[in-house]
């Protein structure tokens, strides 16, 4: 009996071990698909707009508005990462070549 026991052992873990070899190298997917893609990611975007819009009860400067959401996105990408403006970028250019 306790030799049975012993093959039939050794064969499950056998029988593990190659479908662990084999299901271990397909990638992981869920069967709900989180991913942002870059439509959802513009589509977010511009339903938070539509509600700021709507429910804001001040003016809203959307030049500004644009800019801090490039900021935060480019800030959460990479800290040490900085958007300028147009006027930012030429001033910064201008003090650059002048030295």
């Amino acid at each position: 009996m306790s030799k049975k026991l012993s093959i039939i052992a050794i064969v499950l873990v056998i029988v593990g071990a190659i479908a662990g070899g084999i299901f271990g190298r397909l990638p992981m997917t869920s069967s709900a698909d989180t991913s942002m893609t870059r439509e959802k990611v513009v589509a977010d975007y511009r339903e938070a707009l539509a509600v700021i819009d709507e429910n804001y009860v001040g003016k809203i400067d959307h030049e500004k508005v644009s800019e801090s959401s490039i900021q935060g996105m480019l800030y959460t990408l990479d800290p040490h990462s900085a958007f300028f403006t147009r006027d930012e970028f030429r001033k910064l250019y201008e003090d650059q070549q002048s030295q």
